[in-house]
């Protein structure tokens, strides 16, 4: 996290907070049911905590879920913008990313773009999530 902004770091740890407390079951419910992601998840964020992540822009949003993932399980979030996938990983065994693609989902199709989940095997520690558009 060194190099990150104050404010960034700040919000990252609010969101780790309320990814692995606040929002677990809702999206563990989203996630066994095999619906599709909500919209509506980001505005929950907005709503109940106050982080404003509808209103970021993508790059701003992708610093804040990588910063999260630094910070709740040692991972990344990496860009591949030629082939607009957007890939999350955990490094910690017990630390599962697929929460973090579900909440970075749902700023993407609250956005207009839509995606779509896509896990390596049963692996829940690398989750790929790709964008029908690219990001501005």
């Amino acid at each position: 996290m060194l190099g990150t902004e104050p404010l960034v770091a700040a919000k990252a740890v609010e969101l780790a907070r309320i990814v692995e407390n606040g929002l677990s079951l809702t999206m563990l419910e989203y996630s066994v049911s095999g619906k599709d992601m909500p919209a509506e998840l980001v505005l929950d964020i907005d709503e109940k905590y106050g982080l404003k992540i509808s209103e970021m822009s993508s790059g701003e949003v992708m610093d804040l879920i990588d910063s999260a993932l630094k910070i709740s399980c040692l991972g990344s979030l990496k860009h591949d913008r030629s082939n607009n996938i957007l890939s999350l990983q955990s490094k910690v065994e017990s630390k599962h990313v697929l929460p973090w693609a579900l909440v970075l989902g749902s700023y993407f199709r609250h956005a207009g773009n839509e995606p779509r989940i896509m896990q390596h095997g049963k692996n829940a520690h690398l989750v790929h999530l790709r964008l029908s558009k690219p990001i501005a």
